[in-house]
């Protein structure tokens, strides 16, 4: 299980940087003002490269998802649901991605733009509610470091989220709120070192054995 924890851990660094990277290799690709589908669209010159890499992502994420489900013995319920956000975020924006590019310019106007919106939605949302599922089981008392990076992180995530979903539908030219790249990777940055830290915290947990209700923010 230990494993599927470091395969986490690589998948959030792997996609940070294969973003980054990709998007060096599209030649005029303006990673700030342009979604990250764009990387995966069809004539794209990356798209095999980059849907390859998010179906790899998807995997790794389900892999992390089912080891954390796994991790906390004594609090089944609490690990099952987040395992199971882990696991629905490597579905949505792993394999939904990679098996379904999006049209960013087209949105909900094709039928493979709406299922690769649906598939990201359901990414999206289990991203957001995975730091509440940790906040219900490291509460204040018990856990304040975890608990108030959790809602540091909810804030800035859908705050980002917002100013991405206001970029993508009214198209605000010209208005800083027009950077949708750069919220989209604000975004996936914040909640991929809320990830990470969970990563950490279950390597420590089958490290230490610990009660998972006692232990502070590793």
């Amino acid at each position: 299980m230990k494993m599927s924890a470091v395969v986490g851990i690589l998948a959030c660094l792997g996609d940070l940087y294969m973003t980054y990277l990709m998007g060096t290799w599209y030649p005029g690709y303006k990673p700030f003002l342009r979604p990250m589908s764009d990387l995966g669209e069809k004539g794209c010159p990356v798209a095999v490269i980059t849907s390859t890499w998010w179906v790899i992502m998807g995997l790794m994420f389900i892999v992390f998802g089912l080891g954390f489900s796994r991790a906390f013995p004594d609090r089944k319920k609490f690990a099952r649901n987040a395992g199971w956000m882990l696991a629905l975020y490597g579905i949505g924006e792993g394999l939904g991605s990679g098996l379904v590019p999006g049209t960013a310019d087209r949105a909900f106007q094709t039928t493979a733009s709406i299922v690769h919106n649906l598939l990201g939605g359901v990414g999206v949302t289990a991203t957001i509610l995975l730091p509440f599922i940790i906040m219900k089981a490291y509460n204040a008392r018990r856990s304040p470091r975890l608990y108030w990076f959790s809602w540091f992180t909810t804030i800035a995530g859908v705050s980002s989220f917002t100013l991405f979903s206001i970029a993508t539908f009214y198209h605000p030219e010209g208005h800083w709120i027009s950077y949708i790249g750069l919220w989209q990777r604000l975004f996936m940055l914040f909640y991929y070192i809320f990830f990470i830290c969970l990563a950490v915290l279950m390597i420590s947990r089958l490290r230490t054995g610990e009660n998972p209700t006692t232990t502070g923010l590793p």
